[in-house]
């Protein structure tokens, strides 16, 4: 809704979370992810659902941030 409203490209777009449900729907729409493991779900779980990186810390949230966008 926010992607069409703003016209926003969702393949400009990253999304970071700690829960499945939205990696899902993130895929669902084109827009790319990070999980985060310090938050609802672990690592697998998170896994299952293809995010695009998954942070384990904070602190590996740039270096993240700069693989899934270039």
């Amino acid at each position: 809704m926010i992607l069409d409203k703003y016209r926003i490209n969702p393949h400009e777009t990253l999304i970071i979370t700690d829960t499945a449900g939205d990696i899902k729907e993130a895929n669902d729409v084109g827009v790319r992810s990070i999980g985060v493991i310090w938050g609802v779900h672990d690592e697998d779980k998170l896994a299952q659902v293809n995010p695009h990186f998954v942070a384990k810390e904070p602190s590996e949230l740039i270096s993240g941030i700069k693989a899934v966008l270039n």
